[in-house]
Formats: structure tokens, C-alpha cells, sequence
């Protein structure tokens, strides 16, 4: 006997990148088999005329009938039920809303946390005509002492007041001021010898205010700085707790597969286990039609897009 497992889901999303406006050359995710990228890792292109595939549902179908899944994008100990996955084959789709050419505009941005080592800002300081990478400012050139000594930093402030006759130069001058006002006494001998004496402070390992803050304030070396003082790896780290840099596109709708026997049945009835699909969507209910289409055969082969599976998928089913 014939029959049709009617599957509702709701709110299942597809990530994509956050972009200013739609790619012209579509969305790409990064292919890596063991969900570690690195440098070299390939990309996938996203499938949005055909966002649930076979294996989709596959899985879907697997985790329904008490069976764990296997994952679409990685690899995996976890082998397939080849005939839980033919029964993916035979399945159509009804979207409701969103999977159109209009997807990208009616997705919503989302708010994620970054990782560490890709959480670092990059702003842009302008000090007088030219622009930095990075954020200068008296706050970070202090926590630059943070692991040194306290006379470390009152002996070079003790410079910066004699030089420019100030009791406070950091409450006399802004930062940016100070910079532009100091550096025009970078050669007087009292600086020179200061830090002739004191190698701590521009040491090319270790130094206190080494590349690229010592380039502003002393001018003692020819290179410009294009390093960022507020990288993760830095001294000085600026961080970026949270990132938008995805969209998720709700997809709702439903799902019908074809199968026969009685086998498939008894599973449900025995496990019984809602699953989602993407990303958090939600099955909401489950029908079973012995025989014969809730619709019309006509209407169900109009309305009811086949599942295909998707492009990479496609490729490493075929190898």
C-alpha cells in the first residue's frame, strides 16, 4: 500500500552573509569536512532556489524514525539508512512564503558573537593630515604600562611635561595634539639621550611603546605603521564582542513523501520525535494519507516542487 507523510515545518532559516545589497554571484559558505576553517578551505555556494534538499529531509526523516543523522557538510562515523534517504528522494515541497527571488530582501539581520581570534575592531585614528590604522588615544598609550612598572611611566610623562612645559601634558593636550606638538622636539638632545638611556621604551622586542605608537610620538624610525595596536594578538587588543554579519531567511511550508509498506509506520508510532530542519525551524505537525493525496494529483504536481539535492551534494554522491 502507497503512502503520502505529510510534514509541516515552520521558521526553518537559512543563514546567509550580510551584505549591503544581493550578491551578484550568489552566497557562498566555507566547505570544510571537519567544521574547522582554515585558510585553504574551499566554499559551497548557498542554494537558494533549492534551500531543503534530499539530504535535508533525509536527515529530518532519520531523526522522526529514531535514527541519528548524518551530516550533509562534514565528515562523519555516522552512516546513512539508504532506505530512509530513497524516501527523501521521493519528496515535494510547498514554501509558503520566502523562497523567491525576494528572499534576501525579506530576510532579517541577526545579532552572533564573534570568536576571539576574529573579534578584533579596526578602527582608524586621523592624526593632523594622516590616518592610521588603528586607535590612539591617552587611555591606550597608559594601558600600554599595564605590565611594566609604575616609574616606567612616570619617568617618560616626566619627558612629555619638561619638553612641552606642561604640569599635566596629558590634560593639556589631546592625544592627537600631543602627538603633532612633541614630534616637532623628537630631535632635541634632551630626547635623544632619554632614550638612548632608557632602551626600554623602543626595544625592538618587548618595548614598551615599540611600532607603530613609538613612530607617532618619537618619529625615530622611518617606516610608517600599517599594523593594527588593536589586534587580538596585541598589547593594547580592542574587541568586538558581538558581529551582523548574517541574515537568516525564515522558510515555512510543507513537505510530502511517497513510501509503501507498514515498516515506516510502526517507527513513527514507536519513536515519535518531532525533529527541526536548517536552522531552528520547527515541525509542527505530522499526517499520514494511505493511498490517496489530500489534493488532486494535478494540483499536487503544480503546487509541490521535487526535492532535488543540493549542487556539492550532488558532486560527492556521484564520486
Amino acid at each position: 500500500m502507497k503512502h503520502y507523510l505529510s510534514i509541516k515545518f515552520k521558521d526553518a532559516s537559512l543563514i546567509l552573509p550580510n551584505k549591503a545589497s544581493r550578491p551578484l554571484k550568489g552566497y557562498t559558505h566555507v566547505i570544510n569536512e571537519f567544521g574547522v576553517r582554515t585558510p585553504s578551505d574551499k566554499f559551497r555556494d548557498v542554494d537558494c532556489d533549492n534551500p531543503i534538499g534530499i539530504s535535508q529531509v533525509s536527515n529530518m526523516l532519520h531523526v522522526m524514525l529514531g535514527y541519528k543523522p548524518k551530516p550533509s557538510y562534514r565528515k562523519s562515523l555516522i552512516e546513512r539508512n539508504e532506505e530512509i534517504y530513497n524516501i527523501a528522494k521521493t519528496a515535494r515541497i510547498l514554501y509558503e512564503d520566502g523562497c523567491d527571488e525576494l528572499m534576501y530582501e525579506k530576510s532579517e539581520v541577526f545579532q552572533g558573537s564573534k570568536s576571539a581570534w576574529n573579534s578584533n575592531a579596526s578602527p582608524k585614528t586621523t592624526i593632523g593630515d594622516t590616518t592610521y590604522p588603528g586607535f590612539y588615544s591617552w587611555s591606550f598609550f597608559f594601558r600600554r604600562f599595564k605590565n611594566f612598572s609604575k616609574d616606567d611611566l612616570i619617568k617618560i610623562m616626566n619627558l612629555f611635561n619638561n619638553v612641552l612645559g606642561c604640569e599635566d601634558v596629558s590634560k593639556s593636550y589631546k592625544f592627537d595634539e600631543f602627538v603633532l606638538e612633541f614630534s616637532k622636539h623628537s630631535n632635541d638632545k634632551e630626547v635623544v639621550d632619554f632614550l638612548n638611556e632608557n632602551p626600554i621604551y623602543l626595544a625592538r622586542k618587548g618595548g614598551i611603546l615599540n611600532m607603530p605608537i613609538g613612530y607617532l610620538i618619537f618619529r625615530h624610525t622611518p617606516n610608517v605603521p600599517t599594523g593594527n595596536n588593536t589586534s587580538v594578538d596585541g598589547p593594547t587588543p580592542l574587541l568586538e564582542s558581538k558581529e551582523v554579519s548574517k541574515r537568516k531567511a525564515k522558510l515555512s511550508g510543507e513537505i510530502i513523501v511517497e513510501f509503501d509498506g507498514e515498516e515506516v509506520i510502526e517507527r513513527l508510532n514507536e519513536c515519535g520525535v518531532l525533529p527541526t530542519i536548517l536552522d531552528g525551524g520547527i515541525v509542527t505537525s505530522v499526517k499520514l494519507y494511505n493511498e490517496e493525496l489530500p489534493i488532486t494529483s494535478l494540483w499536487y504536481n503544480i503546487l509541490y516542487k521535487k526535492i532535488e539535492e543540493q549542487k556539492e551534494l550532488q558532486d560527492s554522491e556521484n564520486e
